[in-house]
């Protein structure tokens, strides 16, 4: 219940619009996606779903939402927010939880998120996304992955100089990401209407 509570607490009064999170982090650098890539995902489903989207990671990982968060358009209503830092284990659980849908990459958030019942959408590149998930109903979790032809590698230790030639995930279409979205979506605008 504490745990509930404080996750309540964090939310900005957004009257009874859906919860999407987004969480950009993990922790290998070859496993990221872009902050432009991520500031479109959150501006197309705050348009086309009217949700709220938060933004969940660590105090750590504050820089990398922020940098999404500043290449947002002005004017979204709900605006997406940053909870970066602000969430223990448990709260994060019971904040995945009122979640419509959780959308990151390949991450222990993400497993939580499945594990809380939440759709979710995730993002594969270095690892084999058949032997870490996501388990669970494939209507319900949806994994995805560029065209790199050298996925899975199953390498998460490229130094930062060899990011730039290691794109598995970073060349994820923004596209793919809002089709999964609003796929697992659907059930819930089709509730609402």
């Amino acid at each position: 219940p504490k745990d509930v509570a404080a996750a309540a607490a964090l939310l900005p009064a957004a009257g009874h619009a859906p919860l999407i999170a987004l969480h950009p982090g993990s922790g290998a650098a070859v496993k990221r996606w872009r902050p432009a890539a991520w500031a479109e995902t959150a501006a197309t489903l705050a348009r086309t779903t009217a949700a709220q989207v938060v933004f969940t990671g660590a105090a750590g990982e504050a820089a990398e939402i922020h940098a999404a968060l500043n290449l947002l358009p002005a004017g979204l209503s709900p605006a997406p927010v940053s909870l970066a830092g602000q969430t223990k284990l448990g709260v994060l659980a019971a904040l995945y939880r009122r979640c419509a849908l959780v959308i990151g990459p390949d991450s222990g958030p993400l497993h939580l998120a499945v594990a809380m019942a939440t759709p979710t959408v995730h993002l594969y590149g270095p690892v084999d996304r058949r032997t870490f998930g996501p388990w669970g109903d494939p209507q319900r979790h949806i994994a995805l992955t560029s065209d790199w032809g050298c996925i899975p590698c199953n390498r998460l230790d490229w130094p930062a100089a060899a990011l730039a030639g290691h794109g598995c995930v970073r060349d994820i279409t923004v596209a793919a990401v809002v089709a999964a979205a609003l796929r697992l979506l659907e059930p819930l605008a089709s509730a609402t209407s």
